[in-house]
């Protein structure tokens, strides 16, 4: 078997063995269910899991080690759960992955380097949650990743550095936050950034002026 699909059901917890014999799982989809925690022990055996998908669940939290075994997982889906934190060792292992879908879990902050190791990572979204803050490692490491979406939080201050690491980032969408000032050097890495969305802040525009690394790159107020 490499496709299965258990969503749309009622599971509040599943048996930590429960996939042990499925040893050559693409696909996992448990999306829309009562899920609050996974046991650390439950994807062991899925060393060829290549999308993992578990939205619109309760999760609350993610232990250390869940993702261990998954080295050839690309899309992980974990959208409109109650995560509140993003822990720093949560995706460590997760060095193929390129897809990673966080947005509507209530996050409110992201431990720094929590992404550091996701080197192929190509799409983030982080977007509707309620984070506040993005320090200088909230984003450390993210060197392949093409499209940031972190609109729609509460996200009142960005650090200077905090984009250094995203030379490859072509859309980068901030609009719906709390921002009044961003500091004129914040883009000035982004090479290859064709659109910026700064739309719905409280960024004053005769007092900005960006140095941008693409000076081709649309920025909308």
């Amino acid at each position: 078997m490499e496709y299965l699909i258990l969503s749309h059901n009622q599971f509040e917890c599943i048996h930590y063995d429960t996939f042990s014999h499925l040893k050559n799982l693409k696909e996992l989809h448990l999306h829309t269910n009562q899920l609050n925690s996974i046991d650390p022990r439950i994807f062991d055996k899925l060393t060829k899991l290549e999308l993992l998908n578990i939205p619109m669940n309760k999760l609350n939290s993610i232990e250390p080690g869940t993702f261990k075994n998954l080295k050839q997982l690309k899309n992980l889906r974990l959208w409109r759960n109650n995560l509140e934190i993003i822990h720093a060792s949560t995706f460590n292992e997760l060095e193929n992955l390129e897809y990673l879908s966080l947005k509507e879990s209530k996050i409110k902050y992201i431990e720094e380097n929590a992404f550091s190791k996701l080197k192929n990572l190509k799409f983030l979204y982080l977007n509707n949650n309620e984070i506040t803050i993005i320090e200088k490692d909230t984003l450390n490491g993210l060197i392949s990743l093409e499209r940031l979406y972190i609109h729609t939080n509460s996200i009142k201050n960005i650090n200077v550095e905090a984009f250094n690491t995203l030379e490859n980032v072509i859309i980068l969408d901030i609009h719906s936050n709390n921002l009044e000032i961003l500091d004129g050097k914040i883009f000035k890495n982004l090479k290859k950034a064709e659109r910026i969305y700064l739309e719905e802040n409280l960024i004053n525009l005769e007092q900005s002026y960006f140095e941008m690394g693409n000076p081709r790159c649309a920025i909308s107020f």
